[in-house]
């Protein structure tokens, strides 16, 4: 429209200085989540999860390289999570560490009665198994492919046997219940914590025998004679609490103060069914 006499200084050009930063979203990879996944039911402060991966770098390929940190844009980096219960959600995430490719944001709140109601078969004590697939933007407008997997689940202890074992022995203990997930090498662990609730705990591997069934490592030989409490986590040792874990406890003694002093009755039919 042209400037008014006598105010030329008005209508001059604004120069604005931008930082732009132009990057290779086709590069940019996720490669896990850490942990793997999480009970159902917790709030989203107390449920967040870490995005692992690389980026690519033509110029530090050349050189030998190729995989580089995450570009950091400012507040526009965000995780989606898509799957049954959250439909697709987005939730802002940081980059804690500008030296490496990590993305940190808090997982959508999945309520029980939504996870059964997504998961295949919602009974009162069903197993629930929730997938969601992860995916990271940086720009906040084009995510990277092949997303990452997340698990939200609903597990149930019920009980545990044996029910002790000798010192240094190789006596752990088996768990029994409902909705148990493998999420992988190292997921699952156990944790003896002294019943008295003096010294630390032993945290050990575990595996998951089925959906029903936990074998949690014997306690470490360090572990001092007593009675422990056994508690299981499935995603690396992030939660132990299940949806319902009845308490399971493991007596450790040592073996050289058992001894055998008598039998009674000192003898029984040959056919068997006799209690000593």
């Amino acid at each position: 429209a042209g400037c008014a006499s006598g105010e030329e200084d008005a209508c001059q050009a604004v120069a604005v200085a931008l930082d732009l930063r132009l990057y290779d979203a086709g590069a940019v990879r996720v490669l896990r989540v850490t942990p793997p996944g999480a009970p159902v039911g917790f709030a989203e402060a107390e449920t967040r999860v870490a995005v692992h991966g690389y980026a690519l770098d033509d110029e530090a390929g050349a050189a030998g390289g190729g995989a580089v940190a995450y570009v950091d844009l400012g507040s526009t980096a965000a995780l989606r999570f898509v799957g049954p219960a959250v439909g697709a959600t987005m939730r802002a995430a940081r980059l804690p560490d500008s030296g490496r490719a990590d993305a940190v944001a808090s997982v959508p709140y999945v309520s029980p009665a939504a996870a059964a109601g997504a998961a295949a078969s919602s009974a009162a004590e069903a197993a629930v198994r929730v997938d969601l697939a992860v995916s990271l933007t940086l720009d906040g407008a084009v995510f990277a492919d092949a997303p990452a997997n997340f698990t939200l689940y609903r597990a149930v202890v019920d009980s545990g046997a044996p029910v002790g074992g000798p010192a240094g022995g190789l006596s752990g203990v088996t768990l029994a219940g409902s909705g148990f997930v493998d999420l992988g090498e190292g997921a699952p662990v156990c944790r003896y914590s002294a019943a008295s609730g003096a010294g630390s705990a032993h945290v050990v591997p575990a595996s998951v025998a089925s959906d029903s069934s936990a074998v949690c490592g014997p306690p470490p030989a360090s572990a001092e004679a007593g009675a422990y409490v056994v508690a299981l986590s499935l995603n690396g040792g992030y939660h132990y609490q299940l949806d319902r874990f009845l308490p399971v406890t493991f007596e450790v003694y040592t073996l050289g103060e058992v001894a055998v002093a008598g039998a009674q009755p000192p003898g029984g039919p040959a056919g068997g069914g006799t209690a000593v």
